[in-house]
This record gives C-alpha cells, structure tokens and sequence, in this order.
C-alpha cells in the first residue's frame, strides 16, 4: 500500500499521514490509533514484555 492510498483509507491528506510518521504532536490521536491498526501495529498489550519486543523487532528493519 502506497502512502497516498493509506491516507485515502484512513480520508486524511499525505501531510497529516507524513506528521504522524514523524510523531508530530499535531495530528488527531484517534487518527493515530486507527493509522496504528491499519498496518498491524499493536500500540498496547496486556503483556509488556511482548510488546517491548515487538518495538524493539520493529527497530530493527
């Protein structure tokens, strides 16, 4: 999935979708959230152990 496209799934423009890829304070946390789950990342786990290392993991590539 292209940024374009992920921004139209999500109906925000590719600057808002840029400022949450930078962690810029300025966009919508809903938004974020739904960035988040879109492409599959997990942002909480009733375990933290297994989610430190699929942050760490993700670090990595």
């Amino acid at each position: 999935m292209t940024a374009q496209d992920m921004a139209d799934r999500l109906g925000i423009s590719r600057t808002t979708l840029y400022n949450i890829e930078k962690g810029a304070p300025g966009p919508e946390i809903g938004i974020v959230f739904e960035a988040a789950a879109l492409v599959g990342v997990r942002l909480f786990d009733l375990d933290a152990l297994a989610l430190r290392t699929e942050t760490l993991g993700s670090r990595k590539s």
